[in-house]
């Protein structure tokens, strides 16, 4: 077992910081005109990536007020579980907008080309991430 308030503040942060630098890497990217006219596109398709569960998560931080004397903890599997997949997940997209000047000199491909190719495999497992992380919440003790 895991003290559940300090697993869902590294939840917490690790969703937060890594989001936080996802926006800050694509705003300077948008400032360099990388993607052109196309920037709210490109927007368009980052934000629901991880929007949703950001909500969720803020949700629960607010909500959530731990018992003044009671200490709630979680399975260490089920926090180690949401932990894994949520980096898993918030590195395959980064690796997608990094791998995208890659993807393009072999391919020729554009990062919206990429977008488009790869939905089908980041929206399961954002859904994955995000049941996961739902049980995190609901299985404290």
């Amino acid at each position: 077992m895991i003290d559940y308030e300090v697993a869902k503040w590294r939840l917490g942060l690790t969703w937060f910081v890594i989001c936080g630098l996802l926006v800050l890497l694509v705003f300077v990217q948008m400032m360099l005109n990388k993607y052109g006219s196309r920037s709210e596109e490109f927007w368009s398709w980052l934000l629901p990536n991880f929007l949703p569960t950001l909500t969720l998560m803020a949700t629960v931080f607010f909500a959530d007020t731990p018992p003044s004397s009671a200490q709630r903890t979680v399975k260490k599997s089920i926090y180690r579980f949401a932990l894994s997949i949520s980096v898993f997940y918030l590195f395959l997209i980064i690796l997608l907008i990094l791998s995208e000047p890659l993807v393009h000199d072999l391919t020729g491909s554009t990062i919206f080309d990429v977008i488009d190719r790869t939905g089908f495999i980041l929206s399961p497992i954002q859904g994955l991430a995000s049941l996961a992380l739902g049980y995190f919440f609901v299985k404290k003790k």
